[in-house]
């Protein structure tokens, strides 16, 4: 058994003074006035539709009365408790939401995981693919929105057998891949001077 470590009291206290480094630097930065970041959160009234047709290959394959209303976590299929034909496929996720920004201001979209491949649209501009089921994953998106009215976002998901982002084909797995936009989903406005969403670190901060 190894022996536990002991926290020096210097690392103990140097987080707050971080993030009291942090904030002062950002409120000089603003002339002394601070702007909080607000966190508008998504997760509920999406319409969702599961592809078991195979038959969509984007979302205006979807017929207009199957879709159906969720919220946010979801699984694209419950299964059985002791599944025996687990479910792969694509399905489609879209909401509309309304958001007004004040001058300089940015907007962050970030999905908390969707499994397993996900691909985004916001008022139908591609935004990006990501890979992989198990990690946060955000676009800047304030060129994109409307000044007024309804903003869309679009999503579409994959959980089929990837080699990209493995691990392994579901017949020789021992646990079960779900589907869907199974966490949170958020919008950050973000102040003209602000910290980076994380999962933003190649892209510089305003």
């Amino acid at each position: 058994i190894g022996t536990p470590q002991v926290m020096h009291p210097v690392h103990a206290t140097f987080k707050p003074q971080l993030k009291a480094l942090v904030a002062s630097v950002l409120l000089s930065s603003m002339g002394g006035s601070a702007i909080a970041a607000a966190t508008i959160d998504l997760n509920s009234a999406w319409q969702f539709y599961r592809d078991d047709k195979k038959a969509a290959a984007t979302v205006n394959d979807v017929p207009a009365a199957l879709w159906s209303r969720v919220d946010l976590p979801h699984s694209a299929r419950l299964e059985d408790r002791e599944p025996k034909n687990t479910w792969q496929g694509t399905a489609f996720y879209r909401k509309n939401f309304a958001v007004k920004l004040a001058a300089g201001e940015r907007a962050i979209l970030r999905f908390e995981a969707a499994m397993n491949v996900a691909d985004v649209w916001v008022n139908g501009r591609h935004l990006g693919q990501h890979l992989g089921g198990y990690l946060p994953f955000s676009f800047d998106v304030t060129g994109l929105l409307k000044a007024s009215g309804a903003n869309e976002v679009t999503v579409r998901i994959n959980n089929e057998d990837n080699k990209i982002t493995g691990p392994k084909p579901l017949k020789d797995l021992d646990y079960i891949q779900y589907a869907g936009i199974y966490r949170g989903v958020t919008l950050s406005v973000k102040p003209a001077v602000h910290i980076t969403d994380e999962m933003l670190s190649n892209t510089p901060a305003g």
